[in-house]
Protein backbone atom coordinates (compact mmCIF):
# COMPACT_ATOMS: atom_id res chain seq x y z
CA UNK A 1 0.00 0.00 0.00
CA UNK A 2 2.92 2.60 1.14
CA UNK A 3 4.43 2.22 -2.63
CA UNK A 4 1.28 1.55 -4.23
CA UNK A 5 1.73 5.43 -5.98
CA UNK A 6 5.54 4.49 -7.32
CA UNK A 7 4.68 1.01 -8.16
CA UNK A 8 1.74 2.42 -10.39
CA UNK A 9 3.98 4.57 -12.33
CA UNK A 10 6.64 2.42 -12.88
CA UNK A 11 3.86 0.31 -14.08
CA UNK A 12 2.99 3.11 -16.68
CA UNK A 13 6.16 3.89 -17.16
CA UNK A 14 7.37 0.54 -18.43
CA UNK A 15 4.61 0.58 -21.25
CA UNK A 16 6.91 3.27 -22.92
CA UNK A 17 10.31 1.66 -22.72
CA UNK A 18 10.37 0.28 -26.07
CA UNK A 19 9.35 4.00 -27.46
CA UNK A 20 12.72 5.52 -27.33
CA UNK A 21 12.28 8.02 -29.94
CA UNK A 22 8.60 9.22 -28.20
CA UNK A 23 10.19 9.35 -24.56
CA UNK A 24 13.40 11.77 -26.30
CA UNK A 25 10.61 14.18 -28.01
CA UNK A 26 9.08 14.01 -24.53
CA UNK A 27 12.14 15.16 -22.52
CA UNK A 28 13.05 17.83 -25.47
CA UNK A 29 9.89 19.37 -24.89
CA UNK A 30 10.00 19.55 -20.83
CA UNK A 31 13.73 21.09 -21.57
CA UNK A 32 12.00 23.94 -23.91
CA UNK A 33 9.26 24.24 -21.41
CA UNK A 34 11.43 25.31 -19.03
CA UNK A 35 12.89 27.19 -20.99
CA UNK A 36 10.04 29.29 -21.75
CA UNK A 37 9.04 29.57 -18.31
CA UNK A 38 12.03 31.96 -17.50
CA UNK A 39 12.12 33.70 -21.25
CA UNK A 40 10.76 36.69 -20.14
CA UNK A 41 11.81 36.81 -16.15
CA UNK A 42 15.76 38.10 -17.27
CA UNK A 43 14.60 40.58 -19.77
CA UNK A 44 13.92 43.93 -17.79
CA UNK A 45 16.74 42.78 -15.65
CA UNK A 46 19.22 42.35 -18.47
CA UNK A 47 18.26 45.96 -19.88
CA UNK A 48 18.02 47.87 -16.39
CA UNK A 49 21.62 46.20 -16.17
CA UNK A 50 22.73 47.15 -19.94
CA UNK A 51 21.92 51.12 -19.34
CA UNK A 52 24.43 51.09 -16.40
CA UNK A 53 27.04 48.95 -18.17
CA UNK A 54 26.71 51.55 -20.69
CA UNK A 55 25.45 49.60 -23.62
CA UNK A 56 24.10 51.54 -26.35
CA UNK A 57 20.02 51.42 -27.29
CA UNK A 58 20.88 49.94 -30.63
CA UNK A 59 22.59 47.44 -29.13
CA UNK A 60 20.13 46.66 -26.35
CA UNK A 61 17.35 46.72 -28.87
CA UNK A 62 19.31 43.86 -31.21
CA UNK A 63 20.05 41.78 -28.58
CA UNK A 64 16.20 41.71 -27.02
CA UNK A 65 14.64 40.94 -30.62
CA UNK A 66 17.05 37.81 -30.78
CA UNK A 67 15.90 37.08 -27.71
CA UNK A 68 12.51 37.42 -28.51
CA UNK A 69 12.41 35.89 -32.15
CA UNK A 70 14.17 32.76 -30.01
CA UNK A 71 11.31 32.54 -27.63
CA UNK A 72 8.87 32.76 -30.41
CA UNK A 73 11.21 30.14 -32.20
CA UNK A 74 10.89 27.65 -28.83
CA UNK A 75 7.49 28.14 -28.18
CA UNK A 76 6.52 27.33 -31.70
CA UNK A 77 8.90 23.82 -31.75
CA UNK A 78 7.29 23.85 -28.93
CA UNK A 79 3.24 23.74 -29.76
CA UNK A 80 4.94 21.27 -32.91
CA UNK A 81 6.21 18.43 -30.09
CA UNK A 82 3.08 19.11 -28.12
CA UNK A 83 0.98 17.98 -31.43
CA UNK A 84 2.87 14.91 -32.06
CA UNK A 85 2.99 14.06 -28.70
CA UNK A 86 -1.11 14.17 -28.36
CA UNK A 87 -1.07 12.23 -31.71
CA UNK A 88 0.84 9.48 -30.06
CA UNK A 89 -0.93 9.36 -26.63
CA UNK A 90 -4.30 9.17 -28.90
CA UNK A 91 -2.69 5.76 -31.02
CA UNK A 92 -1.47 4.80 -27.49
CA UNK A 93 -4.66 4.91 -25.74
CA UNK A 94 -6.35 3.29 -28.41
CA UNK A 95 -3.71 0.48 -28.58
CA UNK A 96 -4.41 0.00 -24.84
CA UNK A 97 -8.24 0.60 -25.90
CA UNK A 98 -7.47 -2.93 -27.90
CA UNK A 99 -5.56 -5.03 -24.67
CA UNK A 100 -8.52 -4.09 -22.72
CA UNK A 101 -11.03 -5.30 -25.00
CA UNK A 102 -9.24 -8.19 -26.40
CA UNK A 103 -8.83 -9.25 -22.37
CA UNK A 104 -12.76 -9.24 -21.95
CA UNK A 105 -12.78 -11.72 -24.78
CA UNK A 106 -10.61 -14.30 -23.18
CA UNK A 107 -12.32 -14.23 -19.99
CA UNK A 108 -14.66 -16.96 -19.19
CA UNK A 109 -18.22 -16.64 -20.29
CA UNK A 110 -19.64 -17.98 -16.90
CA UNK A 111 -17.81 -14.92 -15.18
CA UNK A 112 -19.36 -12.16 -17.59
CA UNK A 113 -22.75 -13.18 -16.13
CA UNK A 114 -21.36 -11.53 -12.75
CA UNK A 115 -21.90 -7.84 -11.51
CA UNK A 116 -18.90 -8.12 -10.15
CA UNK A 117 -16.72 -8.42 -13.11
CA UNK A 118 -18.36 -6.40 -15.33
CA UNK A 119 -18.37 -3.07 -12.66
CA UNK A 120 -14.59 -4.40 -12.40
CA UNK A 121 -14.25 -3.95 -16.30
CA UNK A 122 -16.17 -0.99 -16.27
CA UNK A 123 -13.59 0.53 -13.66
CA UNK A 124 -10.63 -0.70 -16.01
CA UNK A 125 -12.06 1.15 -18.55
CA UNK A 126 -12.40 4.58 -17.09
CA UNK A 127 -8.79 4.14 -16.81
CA UNK A 128 -8.27 4.29 -20.38
CA UNK A 129 -11.51 6.69 -21.58
CA UNK A 130 -9.84 10.27 -21.13
CA UNK A 131 -6.98 11.72 -22.68
CA UNK A 132 -5.42 13.38 -19.30
CA UNK A 133 -6.73 10.65 -16.72
CA UNK A 134 -5.59 6.88 -15.83
CA UNK A 135 -2.87 5.36 -17.51
CA UNK A 136 -2.40 8.33 -20.24
CA UNK A 137 -3.03 10.83 -17.32
CA UNK A 138 -0.71 9.99 -15.59
CA UNK A 139 2.46 9.11 -18.05
CA UNK A 140 1.56 13.08 -19.47
CA UNK A 141 1.65 14.48 -15.84
CA UNK A 142 4.73 12.56 -15.19
CA UNK A 143 6.54 14.96 -17.87
CA UNK A 144 5.11 17.89 -16.82
CA UNK A 145 6.22 17.01 -13.17
CA UNK A 146 9.49 17.43 -14.52
CA UNK A 147 9.28 20.75 -15.24
CA UNK A 148 7.52 21.64 -12.31
CA UNK A 149 10.39 20.19 -10.60
CA UNK A 150 13.22 21.83 -12.27
CA UNK A 151 11.28 25.06 -12.44
CA UNK A 152 10.98 24.90 -8.74
CA UNK A 153 14.67 24.36 -7.74
CA UNK A 154 16.30 26.44 -10.20
CA UNK A 155 13.68 29.69 -8.79
CA UNK A 156 14.29 27.56 -4.56
CA UNK A 157 17.85 28.42 -5.87
CA UNK A 158 17.71 31.96 -6.88
CA UNK A 159 15.26 32.95 -4.26
CA UNK A 160 17.26 31.46 -1.53
CA UNK A 161 20.18 33.89 -1.89
CA UNK A 162 17.72 36.60 -1.05
CA UNK A 163 16.33 35.48 2.20
CA UNK A 164 15.56 32.21 3.79
CA UNK A 165 12.26 33.52 4.41
CA UNK A 166 10.32 32.38 1.09
CA UNK A 167 11.71 28.64 1.50
CA UNK A 168 10.13 28.83 4.88
CA UNK A 169 6.62 30.24 3.89
CA UNK A 170 6.26 28.12 0.63
CA UNK A 171 6.58 25.27 2.97
CA UNK A 172 4.09 26.16 4.95
CA UNK A 173 1.31 26.79 2.05
CA UNK A 174 2.50 23.80 0.28
CA UNK A 175 1.99 21.41 2.84
CA UNK A 176 -1.71 23.00 3.65
CA UNK A 177 -2.58 22.70 0.31
CA UNK A 178 -1.07 19.20 -0.10
CA UNK A 179 -3.21 17.82 2.88
CA UNK A 180 -6.42 19.37 1.35
CA UNK A 181 -5.60 18.06 -2.29
CA UNK A 182 -5.34 14.25 -0.70
CA UNK A 183 -9.09 14.25 0.68
CA UNK A 184 -9.85 15.92 -2.58
CA UNK A 185 -8.65 12.49 -4.47
CA UNK A 186 -10.05 10.03 -2.30
CA UNK A 187 -13.58 11.96 -2.66
CA UNK A 188 -13.09 11.64 -6.26
CA UNK A 189 -12.73 8.03 -6.52
CA UNK A 190 -14.54 6.92 -4.11
CA UNK A 191 -17.53 8.86 -6.09
CA UNK A 192 -16.18 6.81 -9.32
CA UNK A 193 -16.73 3.36 -7.95
CA UNK A 194 -20.30 4.57 -6.67
CA UNK A 195 -21.41 4.88 -10.03
CA UNK A 196 -19.54 2.61 -11.39
CA UNK A 197 -22.58 -0.03 -11.90
CA UNK A 198 -25.02 2.71 -12.77
CA UNK A 199 -22.85 4.34 -15.08
CA UNK A 200 -22.21 0.77 -16.90
CA UNK A 201 -25.88 0.62 -16.87
CA UNK A 202 -26.75 3.49 -18.82
CA UNK A 203 -24.57 2.66 -21.48
CA UNK A 204 -26.28 -0.12 -21.74
CA UNK A 205 -29.54 1.84 -21.86
CA UNK A 206 -27.87 4.38 -24.26
CA UNK A 207 -26.57 1.49 -26.62
CA UNK A 208 -29.63 -0.03 -27.05
CA UNK A 209 -31.84 3.15 -27.86
CA UNK A 210 -29.11 4.14 -30.86
CA UNK A 211 -29.01 0.23 -32.06
CA UNK A 212 -32.12 0.16 -34.97
CA UNK A 213 -32.61 -3.50 -34.16
CA UNK A 214 -34.40 -2.59 -30.71
CA UNK A 215 -36.11 0.42 -31.93
CA UNK A 216 -38.46 -1.66 -33.81
CA UNK A 217 -39.42 -3.37 -30.21
CA UNK A 218 -39.77 0.31 -28.85
CA UNK A 219 -42.27 1.60 -30.89
CA UNK A 220 -44.21 -1.77 -31.42
CA UNK A 221 -44.51 -1.91 -27.74
CA UNK A 222 -44.53 1.85 -26.77
CA UNK A 223 -41.24 1.05 -24.61
CA UNK A 224 -39.56 4.40 -24.93
CA UNK A 225 -41.41 5.67 -21.81
CA UNK A 226 -40.09 2.38 -19.86
CA UNK A 227 -36.43 2.91 -21.38
CA UNK A 228 -36.48 6.67 -20.55
CA UNK A 229 -37.20 6.34 -17.43
CA UNK A 230 -34.31 3.57 -16.65
CA UNK A 231 -31.99 6.13 -18.24
CA UNK A 232 -33.04 8.66 -16.11
CA UNK A 233 -32.73 6.62 -13.12
CA UNK A 234 -29.40 5.51 -13.73
CA UNK A 235 -27.91 9.24 -14.98
CA UNK A 236 -29.55 10.61 -12.64
CA UNK A 237 -27.93 9.07 -9.64
CA UNK A 238 -24.60 9.30 -11.29
CA UNK A 239 -25.25 13.01 -12.26
CA UNK A 240 -26.21 13.42 -8.40
CA UNK A 241 -23.19 11.63 -7.15
CA UNK A 242 -20.64 13.74 -9.76
CA UNK A 243 -22.41 16.50 -8.42
CA UNK A 244 -21.89 16.25 -4.93
CA UNK A 245 -18.11 15.47 -6.08
CA UNK A 246 -18.25 19.20 -7.70
CA UNK A 247 -19.17 20.93 -5.25
CA UNK A 248 -16.59 19.16 -3.11
CA UNK A 249 -14.06 19.93 -5.66
CA UNK A 250 -14.88 23.48 -5.98
CA UNK A 251 -14.32 24.11 -2.01
CA UNK A 252 -10.89 22.83 -2.12
CA UNK A 253 -10.57 24.64 -4.97
CA UNK A 254 -11.90 27.76 -3.48
CA UNK A 255 -9.63 27.24 0.10
CA UNK A 256 -6.40 26.14 -2.82
CA UNK A 257 -6.96 29.83 -3.96
CA UNK A 258 -7.03 31.67 -0.98
CA UNK A 259 -4.16 29.67 0.59
CA UNK A 260 -2.18 31.38 -2.87
CA UNK A 261 -3.04 34.59 -2.13
CA UNK A 262 -1.88 34.54 1.19
CA UNK A 263 0.97 33.08 0.12
CA UNK A 264 1.93 35.58 -2.61
CA UNK A 265 0.42 38.41 -0.33
CA UNK A 266 3.08 36.94 2.00
CA UNK A 267 5.75 36.78 -0.12
CA UNK A 268 5.42 40.27 -1.79
CA UNK A 269 5.62 41.50 1.49
CA UNK A 270 8.93 40.36 1.84
CA UNK A 271 10.21 41.44 -1.65
CA UNK A 272 9.02 44.69 -0.53
CA UNK A 273 10.81 44.74 2.61
CA UNK A 274 14.10 43.51 1.15
CA UNK A 275 13.26 46.64 -1.41
CA UNK A 276 12.55 49.69 0.78
CA UNK A 277 15.79 48.78 3.44
CA UNK A 278 17.97 49.00 -0.01
CA UNK A 279 19.07 45.19 0.08
CA UNK A 280 17.74 44.83 -3.38
CA UNK A 281 17.63 46.96 -6.30
CA UNK A 282 14.86 48.00 -8.83
CA UNK A 283 16.06 45.24 -11.10
CA UNK A 284 16.73 42.57 -8.72
CA UNK A 285 13.13 43.49 -7.55
CA UNK A 286 11.83 42.82 -10.64
CA UNK A 287 13.56 39.60 -11.56
CA UNK A 288 12.95 38.31 -8.06
CA UNK A 289 9.25 39.42 -8.81
CA UNK A 290 9.38 37.27 -11.98
CA UNK A 291 10.80 34.72 -10.35
CA UNK A 292 8.64 34.79 -7.65
CA UNK A 293 6.15 34.07 -10.30
CA UNK A 294 7.45 31.23 -11.54
CA UNK A 295 8.16 29.43 -8.31
CA UNK A 296 4.35 29.93 -6.92
CA UNK A 297 2.89 28.41 -10.50
CA UNK A 298 5.23 25.80 -10.31
CA UNK A 299 4.57 25.19 -6.56
CA UNK A 300 0.90 25.23 -7.28
CA UNK A 301 1.01 23.18 -10.36
CA UNK A 302 3.47 20.60 -8.42
CA UNK A 303 0.70 20.14 -5.93
CA UNK A 304 -2.02 19.79 -8.61
CA UNK A 305 -0.24 17.17 -10.74
CA UNK A 306 0.71 15.32 -7.72
CA UNK A 307 -3.00 15.52 -6.45
CA UNK A 308 -4.38 14.58 -10.16
CA UNK A 309 -1.25 11.89 -10.46
CA UNK A 310 -2.80 9.84 -7.17
CA UNK A 311 -6.04 9.78 -8.72
CA UNK A 312 -4.61 8.34 -11.60
CA UNK A 313 -2.77 5.81 -9.67
CA UNK A 314 -6.29 4.72 -8.04
CA UNK A 315 -7.71 4.13 -11.52
CA UNK A 316 -4.57 2.74 -12.52
CA UNK A 317 -5.17 0.29 -9.23
CA UNK A 318 -8.06 -0.68 -10.90
CA UNK A 319 -7.00 -1.04 -14.17
CA UNK A 320 -4.32 -3.96 -13.26
CA UNK A 321 -6.45 -5.73 -10.56
CA UNK A 322 -8.41 -6.20 -13.35
CA UNK A 323 -5.57 -7.21 -15.88
CA UNK A 324 -3.66 -8.90 -13.63
CA UNK A 325 -6.11 -10.55 -10.71
CA UNK A 326 -9.41 -11.29 -12.37
CA UNK A 327 -8.56 -11.99 -15.48
CA UNK A 328 -5.47 -14.25 -14.65
CA UNK A 329 -8.19 -16.34 -12.47
CA UNK A 330 -10.17 -16.62 -14.97
CA UNK A 331 -8.61 -17.19 -17.89
CA UNK A 332 -9.75 -19.79 -20.49
CA UNK A 333 -6.06 -20.12 -21.40
CA UNK A 334 -3.91 -21.86 -19.77
CA UNK A 335 -0.34 -23.04 -20.50
CA UNK A 336 -0.90 -26.28 -19.08
CA UNK A 337 -4.12 -27.19 -21.27
CA UNK A 338 -4.11 -29.34 -24.03
CA UNK A 339 -3.41 -27.35 -27.18
CA UNK A 340 -3.17 -30.03 -29.67
CA UNK A 341 -6.05 -30.60 -32.45
CA UNK A 342 -8.22 -33.56 -31.83
CA UNK A 343 -7.68 -35.63 -35.07
CA UNK A 344 -10.52 -37.62 -34.71
CA UNK A 345 -14.24 -37.86 -33.81
CA UNK A 346 -14.89 -40.02 -30.71
CA UNK A 347 -17.11 -40.14 -27.51
CA UNK A 348 -18.98 -36.89 -25.64
CA UNK A 349 -19.18 -38.67 -22.38
CA UNK A 350 -20.65 -37.16 -19.51
CA UNK A 351 -20.08 -38.33 -15.83
CA UNK A 352 -21.98 -37.79 -13.19
CA UNK A 353 -22.44 -33.81 -13.80
CA UNK A 354 -24.28 -30.97 -11.52
CA UNK A 355 -24.22 -27.50 -12.66
CA UNK A 356 -26.17 -24.56 -10.70
CA UNK A 357 -26.10 -21.04 -12.18
CA UNK A 358 -24.77 -17.98 -9.50
CA UNK A 359 -27.43 -16.77 -7.15
CA UNK A 360 -29.84 -19.93 -8.27
CA UNK A 361 -32.06 -21.34 -5.61
CA UNK A 362 -31.37 -25.00 -7.21
CA UNK A 363 -29.24 -26.81 -9.44
CA UNK A 364 -30.32 -27.49 -13.49
CA UNK A 365 -28.46 -30.62 -13.93
CA UNK A 366 -27.63 -33.23 -11.22
CA UNK A 367 -25.79 -36.25 -11.77
CA UNK A 368 -26.38 -36.08 -14.89
CA UNK A 369 -24.53 -39.62 -17.24
CA UNK A 370 -24.58 -39.83 -20.44
CA UNK A 371 -22.54 -41.00 -23.71
CA UNK A 372 -22.48 -39.82 -27.47
CA UNK A 373 -21.03 -42.13 -29.80
CA UNK A 374 -19.62 -41.12 -33.53
CA UNK A 375 -22.53 -41.00 -36.21
CA UNK A 376 -24.91 -40.45 -33.57
CA UNK A 377 -27.76 -38.45 -34.10
CA UNK A 378 -28.91 -37.00 -30.65
CA UNK A 379 -31.84 -34.56 -29.10
CA UNK A 380 -32.29 -33.32 -25.58
CA UNK A 381 -36.32 -32.75 -25.14
CA UNK A 382 -37.99 -30.62 -22.25
CA UNK A 383 -39.89 -28.19 -21.13
CA UNK A 384 -37.75 -24.26 -20.95
CA UNK A 385 -35.80 -24.24 -18.58
CA UNK A 386 -35.20 -28.25 -18.36
CA UNK A 387 -31.68 -27.76 -18.95
CA UNK A 388 -31.09 -28.37 -22.96
CA UNK A 389 -29.14 -25.10 -23.60
CA UNK A 390 -26.85 -25.97 -20.70
CA UNK A 391 -25.52 -29.23 -21.69
CA UNK A 392 -24.52 -27.55 -24.73
CA UNK A 393 -22.80 -24.64 -22.98
CA UNK A 394 -20.92 -27.09 -20.50
CA UNK A 395 -19.89 -29.61 -23.41
CA UNK A 396 -18.57 -26.36 -25.97
CA UNK A 397 -16.79 -25.08 -22.68
CA UNK A 398 -19.05 -21.77 -22.01
CA UNK A 399 -19.74 -23.00 -18.29
CA UNK A 400 -17.90 -25.34 -16.19
CA UNK A 401 -19.44 -28.07 -14.32
CA UNK A 402 -19.33 -27.67 -10.03
CA UNK A 403 -19.20 -31.48 -10.01
CA UNK A 404 -18.44 -34.38 -12.02
CA UNK A 405 -16.67 -34.63 -15.71
CA UNK A 406 -17.12 -34.10 -19.16
CA UNK A 407 -15.27 -36.18 -22.07
CA UNK A 408 -13.96 -35.23 -25.24
CA UNK A 409 -12.26 -37.89 -27.24
CA UNK A 410 -11.60 -39.43 -23.75
CA UNK A 411 -10.07 -36.47 -22.29
CA UNK A 412 -11.35 -34.16 -19.72
CA UNK A 413 -12.93 -30.77 -21.26
CA UNK A 414 -10.78 -28.91 -18.52
CA UNK A 415 -7.73 -29.64 -19.65
CA UNK A 416 -7.97 -28.88 -23.52
CA UNK A 417 -7.33 -25.28 -24.51
CA UNK A 418 -10.78 -23.40 -25.26
CA UNK A 419 -9.58 -22.42 -28.87
CA UNK A 420 -8.62 -26.20 -29.23
CA UNK A 421 -12.23 -27.14 -27.38
CA UNK A 422 -14.50 -24.81 -29.67
CA UNK A 423 -12.78 -25.57 -32.75
CA UNK A 424 -14.30 -28.90 -32.40
CA UNK A 425 -17.54 -28.30 -31.64
CA UNK A 426 -19.77 -26.27 -34.49
CA UNK A 427 -22.84 -24.83 -32.89
CA UNK A 428 -25.87 -23.27 -34.62
CA UNK A 429 -27.89 -21.86 -31.27
CA UNK A 430 -31.93 -21.05 -31.65
CA UNK A 431 -31.84 -17.34 -31.02
CA UNK A 432 -29.03 -16.11 -34.12
CA UNK A 433 -26.42 -14.04 -33.22
CA UNK A 434 -25.96 -11.79 -36.28
CA UNK A 435 -23.31 -9.18 -36.06
CA UNK A 436 -22.78 -5.95 -37.53
CA UNK A 437 -20.72 -7.08 -40.50
CA UNK A 438 -21.09 -8.11 -43.94
CA UNK A 439 -23.04 -11.61 -44.99
CA UNK A 440 -19.62 -13.08 -45.92
CA UNK A 441 -18.14 -11.90 -42.36
CA UNK A 442 -21.18 -13.32 -40.70
CA UNK A 443 -20.86 -16.60 -42.02
CA UNK A 444 -16.73 -17.49 -41.90
CA UNK A 445 -16.54 -14.88 -38.59
CA UNK A 446 -13.02 -14.36 -40.00
CA UNK A 447 -11.65 -11.17 -41.90
CA UNK A 448 -12.62 -10.60 -44.84
CA UNK A 449 -8.96 -11.26 -46.97
CA UNK A 450 -9.30 -14.69 -45.02
CA UNK A 451 -12.56 -15.98 -46.11
CA UNK A 452 -12.88 -19.09 -48.62
CA UNK A 453 -15.56 -17.42 -50.69
CA UNK A 454 -16.08 -20.48 -52.62
CA UNK A 455 -16.86 -22.40 -49.36
CA UNK A 456 -19.38 -19.58 -48.22
CA UNK A 457 -21.21 -19.42 -51.89
CA UNK A 458 -21.80 -23.52 -51.67
CA UNK A 459 -23.15 -23.28 -47.75
CA UNK A 460 -25.78 -20.27 -49.43
CA UNK A 461 -26.76 -22.60 -51.98
CA UNK A 462 -27.58 -25.85 -49.69
CA UNK A 463 -29.65 -23.10 -47.80
CA UNK A 464 -30.88 -21.82 -50.40
CA UNK A 465 -30.13 -18.12 -49.62
CA UNK A 466 -27.39 -17.85 -52.37
CA UNK A 467 -30.18 -16.48 -54.71
CA UNK A 468 -31.25 -13.61 -52.30
CA UNK A 469 -28.04 -13.04 -51.29
CA UNK A 470 -26.90 -12.35 -55.22
CA UNK A 471 -30.12 -9.97 -55.57
CA UNK A 472 -28.59 -7.31 -53.18
CA UNK A 473 -26.42 -4.76 -54.62
CA UNK A 474 -23.62 -5.49 -52.49
CA UNK A 475 -23.87 -9.17 -52.43
CA UNK A 476 -21.91 -10.94 -49.96
CA UNK A 477 -20.53 -7.58 -48.97
CA UNK A 478 -23.77 -6.44 -47.77
CA UNK A 479 -23.55 -5.22 -44.09
CA UNK A 480 -25.91 -6.92 -41.72
CA UNK A 481 -26.76 -3.79 -40.03
CA UNK A 482 -27.99 -0.17 -40.80
CA UNK A 483 -25.53 1.24 -38.12
CA UNK A 484 -22.59 0.73 -40.38
CA UNK A 485 -23.53 1.34 -44.03
CA UNK A 486 -27.06 2.91 -44.45
CA UNK A 487 -27.40 0.14 -47.11
CA UNK A 488 -27.23 -2.28 -45.16
CA UNK A 489 -30.02 -4.39 -44.25
CA UNK A 490 -32.14 -6.41 -41.49
CA UNK A 491 -33.00 -10.15 -42.09
CA UNK A 492 -35.99 -11.91 -40.94
CA UNK A 493 -36.06 -14.69 -38.27
CA UNK A 494 -35.88 -17.49 -40.59
CA UNK A 495 -32.97 -16.11 -42.68
CA UNK A 496 -31.24 -15.38 -39.29
CA UNK A 497 -31.52 -18.70 -38.47
CA UNK A 498 -30.08 -19.65 -41.72
CA UNK A 499 -27.58 -17.41 -41.55
CA UNK A 500 -26.80 -19.53 -38.04
CA UNK A 501 -26.46 -22.44 -39.51
CA UNK A 502 -24.04 -21.32 -42.37
CA UNK A 503 -21.91 -20.27 -39.71
CA UNK A 504 -22.03 -23.88 -37.53
CA UNK A 505 -21.60 -25.47 -41.34
CA UNK A 506 -18.46 -23.16 -42.32
CA UNK A 507 -16.22 -24.40 -39.29
CA UNK A 508 -17.86 -28.13 -39.66
CA UNK A 509 -15.08 -29.39 -41.64
CA UNK A 510 -12.67 -28.44 -38.77
CA UNK A 511 -15.24 -29.58 -36.41
CA UNK A 512 -15.59 -32.74 -35.18
CA UNK A 513 -19.24 -32.46 -33.26
CA UNK A 514 -22.59 -30.06 -34.81
CA UNK A 515 -24.85 -29.58 -32.62
CA UNK A 516 -27.96 -27.22 -33.36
Amino acid sequence: MKYRFLNNLIFVLRKMRDRSFVNVISLIHCVLKVASAYSFVVVVPYVSLAKKEGISQHEIFITLSIWILGIFIVRYINTCLENYLSVYYNDFRQSENRILLNSIMEISYEHLEKSEYLDAYQKALNALRRNFTGIEGMLRKFYELIVAVINLLISVVICSELDIRFIVIILIFSCLSCTVNLFSTKKKHDIKVAIAPKERYSNIISSMLLNLKYQVGFRRFHARTLMLNQYDEAINECVINENKGAKYELSVLSFSAILTVFQNITLYAVLLIALINGKIGVAEWILYTGVMGVMTGSISMLIKLLSDMRYDSVLVDDYRYFMENLLEKTYQKNDKRIKESLETASIIEMKRVSFQYPNANLPVIIDMDFKIYPGQHVAFVGINGAGKSTIINLISGLYTAQTGHIYLNGINVKNLDYAILSSQISVAYQDSAIFPLTIAENIAMLPQKSINMQKVIEIAKILEIDDFIKALPNGYETYLSKDIDSKGIFLSGGQMQKISIARALYIERYANYYIR
